[in-house]
């Protein structure tokens, strides 16, 4: 294998925008210093060597034999395209892997600790057992029987320790069309509807899902209960609970999950997913703290899209000082998956300071204000009632109901017992102290088989506890204590919240 050097934009050897593959695969963990590396010739640094327990040189080849395959002459591959010995040049491909990912003809996912007989069986099993889950007739399927083999074949796959790196985690993101390919480079025919097709991520990724909603509501006893257990947690562990969402938010949650070789790489690995570049991607030679470069990275999304950057809710109580932080012990409500960045409105403006301090600009109105009328149906509101979601970070009360369970459900209506949230709010704050922060709205256009008088805004909101006594600064502090959202369907209600009282302010975010 020979690496050539880009010149230009996008020329390689006099190849100009030459179609490449490339391979999702993980390897740092298991660097070795006594083995041979993969010889690659046209570079300038040392290519890492591998420990053979993990893939060998020989297997290497197959992979990339397979690449050829697909009728590619080029193929790009981190150890031979990223100079692994200069940091600033490192960091600069690190910032390109979007478009890296998002221009390659085609993408594999290298599951190397899998042998093609193994992942073949483990793939069919999944392919026809987790059909199986949605026939209701008991008495002609022993459904027990087929979680069983659901189970061995989940434990087979997500062991292989693609699943357990961070970068493929925002690689699959980047690119959820990758074929899935063996130890030895084989690709694997999936059965489908008695055909068999090649398996590519977004097929397993579709099976996973169907799994998933199938298993969420089963009541089951020992052994089988602890097997639907296990497969659950392969799957939010793996972030195939859904097939695609327009929230990054969510991806950075799952990150928890995952494993990187550097502490900074916590960042560094999932940034993209948001088209970013921060730290040393952004300023090469820049030296941050993991705490440091989790503050400009939270803070770069804040400034980017207000709503962005506050759509999700903690998991856990986050650092003092923190509350507006997006961090890997996040997570995103089932309802809050979906996200237009285009065609959202950002509302406010929330900025970042070199020391962490976050200050937001925008409108805000008393939470009951404009909850309440929902409450009660009044003033030709009723009509919303269904359609307000309060997601409060699960922090705030152990005793508050919470809108998300430690597994993702998808197929159960947050948001039914909002109002019962409202209340606790208000009797653990007091009314007077909690405000409503408009982040942003979607405004859906109508068409002419709407009725007159129709609109379809759906608004976003930052739940905020405060002006909080012993503050200092240039503004009043508050504290994040959730997120709300609440969607507008009549002309009338949307001239009602205008008349809301809505007082522009410049507070601190605590």
């Amino acid at each position: 294998m020979t690496s050539f050097e880009r010149q230009g934009l996008d020329t390689y050897n006099n190849a100009v925008k030459p179609q490449y593959g490339i391979l999702t695969y993980t390897w740092g963990r298991w660097r070795s210093d006594s083995v041979l590396a993969l010889p690659v010739s046209g570079v300038t640094w040392r290519i890492p060597a591998v420990k053979e327990s993990h893939f060998t040189v020989q297997a290497f080849h197959s992979v990339l034999e397979r690449i050829c395959h697909e009728e590619l002459d080029w193929a790009w591959i981190d150890i031979a395209c990223i100079d692994q010995e200069n940091g600033e040049v490192k960091m600069d491909e690190i910032g390109r892997q979007a478009s890296i990912f998002g221009n390659a003809a085609k993408v594999f996912v290298w599951l190397s600790s899998l042998e093609t007989g193994v992942l073949t069986s483990a793939l069919d099993d999944i392919g026809e057992y987790g059909p199986q889950l949605m026939t209701f007739d008991s008495l002609k399927l022993n459904r027990t029987k087929s979680i069983g083999h659901l189970y061995e074949a989940f434990e087979v796959i997500f062991n292989d320790p693609w699943f357990s790196s961070l970068w493929t985690l925002q690689e699959i993101v980047l690119r959820h069309d990758a074929m899935i390919i063996s130890r030895e480079g084989q690709s694997i025919p999936m059965k489908n509807q008695g055909k068999r097709l090649d398996t590519f991520m977004s097929m397993l990724k579709n099976s996973c899902q169907n799994i998933h909603g199938d298993l969420l509501d089963w009541n089951a006893s020992g052994e089988t209960e602890g097997q639907i257990s296990t497969i659950l947690r392969h799957i939010n562990c793996a972030g195939f609970y859904f097939l695609h969402s327009g929230n990054p938010n969510v991806q950075y949650g799952i990150a928890k999950y995952r494993q990187t070789e550097f502490p900074l790489d916590r960042v560094y690995g999932i940034m993209q997913v948001y088209n970013l570049r921060v730290g040393e991607a952004a300023r090469p030679g820049a030296r941050l703290t993991l705490e440091e470069l989790e503050d400009e990275f939270a803070g770069t999304i804040n400034s980017t899209s207000p709503v962005l950057g506050q759509l999700f809710v903690h998991s856990t109580r986050p650092p003092t000082g923190k509350s507006w932080r997006i961090t890997q012990n996040s997570t995103v409500p089932y309802q809050l998956l979906s996200y237009n960045y285009k065609d959202t409105k950002q509302l406010c403006s929330i900025a970042v300071d070199g020391a962490g301090r976050a200050t937001a600009k925008g409108d805000i109105t008393p939470l009951l204000g404009l909850l309440e009328p929902l409450m009660l149906g009044r003033n030709h509101m009723g009509e919303m009632r269904n359609q307000v979601g309060l997601y409060l970070d699960s922090h705030i009360n152990d005793d508050l109901p919470k809108d998300l369970s430690p597994i993702p459900q998808p197929f159960k209506l947050a948001g039914r017992d909002w109002y019962t949230r409202c209340k606790v709010l208000s009797d653990r704050f007091g009314r007077e102290l909690l405000w409503i922060l408009k982040l942003g709205v979607h405004e859906e256009v109508a068409t002419k088989s709407k009725p007159q008088g129709w609109v379809e805004d759906t608004f976003y909101g930052l739940v905020l506890h405060g002006p909080l006594p012993g503050m200092t600064g240039t503004g009043e502090s508050y504290e994040r204590v959730g997120v709300v959202t609440w969607v507008i369907r009549w002309e009338r209600s949307r001239d009602i919240v205008k008349s809301l009282r809505w007082d522009f302010v410049d507070l601190i975010l605590l």
